[in-house]
């Protein structure tokens, strides 16, 4: 067989390194250490936290286990992954033209060849929000409950050399709107007409929780008033 090879310069390898990557040298994250496929990610806005898999957008090695550790300034951190290309797979095929393409999935017990899983916080020792695998757009962003997400990638040992990886920004959360009132629980609050005449208002406002949640969660909003007041809820449309 034969091949051809080239050379380009990072300035034209938008997929990889964005524009201008002279601007953001750490776009890519930081190499922690001596390691391979660990990097960290500080303070990231939109457009400056680039998280990929190894060689993106070219087919990612076997045998990997890579750590990202990614941090914004403030609450909530946003993965921007909706409607972003997702090729994370490398299930084994006697016959690679004939692998079928697998629809992106989550839960570890779909996921027995490569996969990313995604921890609410700083570690793996937090809270994981899922693992997941397959081809296709992603269907949603992921946003964390604080300014820390922690995420891992692993190929396994065999596979065939097919899949592309991943690739998403990360960022804050613009335009939340952050609930008055005294919060009780994770997702627990007591809202009164004290707090609200104490900022200087008679109305308020209170949303569903913005960030990721696990699977049977309650959320639960007292309204507290005075003997003489009545309460009353407005749905915008």
């Amino acid at each position: 067989f034969g091949f051809d090879s080239r050379a380009e310069q990072q300035v034209d390898v938008y997929l990889r390194y964005g524009q201008h990557p002279e601007l953001y040298p750490n776009r890519r994250g930081q190499v922690i250490g001596d390691t391979y496929c660990e990097r960290s990610f500080r303070e990231c806005r939109l457009q400056t936290c680039y998280v990929q898999s190894p060689a993106y957008p070219g087919v990612y090695p076997r045998q990997l286990h890579c750590s990202y550790h990614l941090n914004t300034r403030l609450p909530f951190i946003k993965l921007y992954l909706e409607n972003e290309e997702f090729n994370i797979d490398g299930q084994r095929c006697e016959n690679i033209m004939t692998c079928p393409m697998r629809p992106i999935m989550s839960g570890f017990q779909n996921c027995p060849y490569d996969y990313i899983r995604i921890f609410d916080g700083e570690n793996a020792s937090n809270t994981e929000i899922g693992t997941f695998c397959g081809i296709g757009k992603f269907p949603y962003s992921i946003i964390g409950t604080g300014s820390d997400l922690y995420v891992e990638f692993f190929s396994s040992t065999a596979g065939p050399l097919l899949n592309t990886g991943f690739h998403f920004n990360v960022g804050g959360w613009p335009g939340h709107v952050e609930t008055k009132g005294k919060k009780t629980a994770p997702c627990n609050w007591i809202l009164t007409s004290q707090d609200l005449k104490a900022s200087g208002n008679s109305e308020g406002i209170f949303l569903s929780i913005a960030h990721w949640y696990p699977p049977h969660t309650c959320c639960k909003y007292l309204i507290q008033g005075q003997p003489d007041e009545i309460v009353r809820l407005y749905f915008p449309r």
